[in-house]
């Protein structure tokens, strides 16, 4: 099952490190520095409510996300995964589909919020770059950031900014130095 998973999501492109117990989750949390972290409750050794109240207590460590997906599904078992610091709780038996939409929600917001931060220090449009530029810029990244779980491609993305490709792509080179590609 957990290797079906992790095929599944490298499928969907996500970088996937397997872990065989909780000691080895945390070791590796502080060695990769995941976006986010899915494991289950019930592991040897040190099991998830205990990782992740360890992640949660390490200031290195608490910002990355903790989704629990398990077959502990009593709603008091839950409750205790949240408790602990989980931000989302998936039951097994689950489907991939779901598995995959939890977790582009919880990377969207993570997302955002770190492009929030980002754009506290930014400042567009780039030298070279007109005002309209700026906003079909402004105007795709927030398309782009709304959409992550079903990214749109260049002509859909365009056609929602109101433009054509070509322009879509100029106003990009000139706000990032980069195309939408």
């Amino acid at each position: 099952e957990r290797m079906l998973l992790a095929n599944y999501l490298r499928q969907q492109g996500c970088r996937v490190y397997l872990a065989s117990d909780g000691q080895d989750c945390l070791r590796k949390v502080r060695l990769v520095r995941p976006d986010l972290v899915l494991m289950d409750v019930q592991m040897p050794v040190c099991d998830g409510l205990s990782a992740c109240r360890i992640m949660q207590a390490d200031p290195e460590m608490r910002d990355i996300a903790v989704i629990f997906l398990t077959g502990a599904a009593m709603p008091m078992q839950r409750v205790q995964g949240l408790l602990a610091g989980a931000v989302d709780y998936v039951s097994k038996p689950f489907d991939f589909e779901e598995v995959r939409l939890r977790l582009a929600i919880h990377l969207r917001t993570r997302a955002t919020a770190e492009e929030a931060s980002e754009d506290e220090t930014r400042e567009y449009p780039a030298d070279g770059a007109s005002s309209l530029d700026n906003i079909l810029f402004q105007s795709a990244r927030m398309h782009l950031l709304n959409s992550l779980a079903d990214t749109p491609d260049l002509q859909q993305l365009a056609g929602r900014v109101s433009t054509n490709s070509k322009r879509l792509n100029e106003a990009f080179r000139k706000c990032v130095g980069v195309t939408v590609f």
